[in-house]
């Protein structure tokens, strides 16, 4: 019994399932089961145990990181020098002395020379300079980190000069590590130089920099995070800055979604970061923008507000707001399905057709959002997912459930948008009694496509699908709204539009 226990609880602690903070060290089992972790040679099960004693403030912890500085791995040793630099573990500078003499391994020796410092603080400045012209990069960064963190006024002075030569030098290795270097100080104070390398004409140099100002999180580099979001080469970096900033962010989401200063894109993906920060303050900024006229970003604001658990029951005003922008999502819908059943029929316009079956999708996907907010989310997004994927007789459960689930009113609204079995001309003449939206020519509705340039009526693709289609019928009414398209910003509309150009233009 007493070796299943022990077994099982590695097997958990290994799994993280359970929080490192809740274990007692009380019992022997427990306190043996930690003993297995640190004596393991995979990183990750001493990181583990070192977390348990650590947390447990247990007295055998310092014991075990000298053990562990000295015996271990070079991954273990390094991850026991760094949890000494971080406690300040006095009686481990004679071991971090010699690792740093000693012919150790790179890492290590780096990771010696920041303990040293921590340890030593300006006493260890006169020691560690030499360290900064090292051509192993890991030491060379030990001591940059080490100087800058706790060297005082003369550490600093000391590595200064060589930031400015690493952060002007030709090479992008240079300029790499620098980035790498502020990263690891982690001293908002320090920020300057990743002005220069967050707009840096080299890829690994922007992306080292966006990764450090992740780290020190200073409100000046933030708009430069935000540029780098429009390069597909950095978004990733980007986005990851952005989470790490938290809740700080909010003041240039905020300008995103009342100016329109940034693009479609770029304004989706910064709400799309608010929705893992999550937490009151995104609440209640994103609640007021409910309504937002572009259905891109009004979708991401709807998943944000689903990810910090918005509900609108208990507030009448709230309720309100929600029930009227559903009112006008269905009556967006029902204007797609009018310009759908325009343009369907015939080869020309298929395209076309698929863009706009797409945008109702998405449409019916945020009158779900909107319906989550009102009843049980759980339930709504679940009968969301089988009417669209699920079997017939999961679909026949789905539309019970909510027959019983939602109002009258709502019922009426969105029933003629999600029964899947409802045909196309039954769902406009429904939806007809409750909106107005008069059917047009093909040729009108092409034009109409076209025209919209804010995104508030179709997305950028089926945009393009029109102004395809309008070139392939020979809609010659439709050049000059197609010549204004070579200005959008979308290169997919522009290339088209381009192409449209040539094919209208050659028609006798």
């Amino acid at each position: 019994m007493y070796r299943d226990y022990a077994a099982n609880l590695l097997k958990t602690m290994r799994r993280r399932a359970l929080d490192p903070a809740e274990l007692t060290l009380d019992s022997k089992a427990g306190l043996a089961v930690v003993e297995r972790l640190l004596t393991s040679r995979q990183v990750r099960d001493v990181r583990l145990g070192l977390d348990v004693l650590g947390g447990a403030e247990h007295p055998s912890l310092s014991e075990h990181l000298l053990n562990l500085a000295t015996n271990g791995t070079a991954d273990i040793q390094t991850e026991a020098l760094s949890r000494i630099e971080t406690r300040r573990l006095q009686e481990a500078l004679s071991i971090v002395k010699s690792l740093i003499a000693a012919d150790a391994d790179p890492a290590v020796r780096g990771a010696a020379i920041r303990a040293y410092c921590a340890l030593a603080e300006v006493e260890a400045v006169e020691t560690s300079i030499p360290y900064l012209d090292s051509t192993q990069l890991d030491v060379r960064l030990g001591a940059a980190v080490g100087l800058l963190r706790y060297g005082s006024i003369p550490g600093v002075l000391a590595v200064g000069p060589r930031l400015t030569a690493w952060e002007h030098s030709r090479e992008v290795d240079d300029r790499c590590f620098l980035a790498h270097v502020m990263g690891e100080v982690d001293q908002p104070y320090l920020y300057q130089p990743l002005l220069s390398l967050l707009v840096d004409p080299d890829l690994p140099v922007r992306r080292a920099a966006l990764h450090a100002t992740g780290r020190i999180k200073h409100p000046r580099l933030l708009p430069l995070v935000v540029d780098n979001l429009s390069d597909v080469a950095t978004r990733s970096a980007a986005f990851e800055a952005l989470v790490s900033y938290g809740d700080s962010m909010l003041p240039v989401v905020d300008k995103a979604l009342s100016s329109g200063a940034l693009s479609v894109e770029d304004t989706v993906r910064l709400v799309r970061a608010c929705g893992q920060v999550k937490g009151e303050r995104v609440l209640a900024l994103m609640k007021p923008c409910l309504s937002h006229p572009v259905d891109a970003v009004r979708g991401q604001i709807m998943a944000t507000l689903h990810a910090c658990r918005f509900h609108a029951h208990a507030d009448a005003d709230e309720l309100a707001m929600v029930n009227d922008v559903l009112c006008r999502e269905v009556e967006r819908a029902h204007c797609l399905l009018v310009a759908h059943k325009d343009v369907e029929g015939g080869e020309v316009a298929e395209p076309l057709g698929r863009a706009l079956s797409d945008e109702l999708s998405q449409a019916r996907r945020r009158i779900f959002w909107l319906l989550s907010f009102m009843y049980d989310s759980r339930s709504l997004l679940s009968a969301e997912t089988q009417l669209s994927h699920g079997r017939n007789s999961e679909q026949a459960l789905a539309l019970e459930m909510l027959d019983v689930t939602l109002s009258s009113a709502h019922k009426g609204l969105t029933f003629p948008l999600i029964d899947p079995k409802m045909e196309q001309v039954q769902r406009v003449q429904l939806l007809g009694g409750h909106f107005e939206a008069g059917s047009l020519s093909i040729e009108k509705r092409l034009l109409t496509l076209i025209q919209n340039t804010d995104g508030q009526w179709v997305q950028p693709w089926t945009r393009a699908c029109a102004i395809y289609a309008a070139a392939k019928s020979g809609v010659n009414g439709a050049l000059p709204y197609i010549k204004a398209a070579l200005d959008d910003h979308d290169p997919v509309i522009q290339e088209t539009a381009a192409w449209a150009i040539s094919v209208l233009e050659q028609e006798p």
